[in-house]
């Protein structure tokens, strides 16, 4: 079951789908990454995760989300996440109390490993640790 939600989870963020992020998002998730992104992505829920993945699909054209390694224990799932895509448009960040900032399309493939970390009370957080470009 966690296999099958973490896929569903990731599938419906690279694609935007909404009926799928209906489906396995909790309607109060949570983006505990949120903070540079735009306000939009901190909405609960389905809404924000959406906002996220128009976030992530108007900069990176071929997204896609690869999981390297899942494990779950009781209601947690711990997912080794590949993010890849192409950077096609502008990548704008949000840092808190600053202005945003701007990254021009550089057409550039690019991964990005996370970690995710879900729970069925609805909360995901992401933690960033490496990014690749080729």
């Amino acid at each position: 079951m966690a296999a099958v939600l973490a896929d569903q989870h990731f599938a419906a963020l690279a694609a935007g789908d909404a009926a799928l992020a209906a489906r396995c998002i909790h309607p109060a998730h949570v983006n505990h990454m949120a903070a540079d992104e735009p306000p939009a992505c901190t909405t609960p829920g389905v809404a924000g995760f959406l906002a996220t993945s128009a976030w992530l699909r108007l900069a990176f054209s071929d997204l896609s989300f690869q999981i390297i390694e899942l494990t779950a224990d009781g209601d947690r799932t711990m997912a080794h996440v590949r993010m890849s895509g192409r950077q096609s448009g502008p990548f704008v960040v949000f840092p808190p109390g600053a202005r945003p900032v701007v990254f021009a399309p550089t057409g550039r493939a690019c991964a990005r490993c996370t970690c995710s970390a879900t729970a069925t009370g609805g909360t995901v957080s992401t933690s960033p640790s490496a990014t690749i470009f080729r």
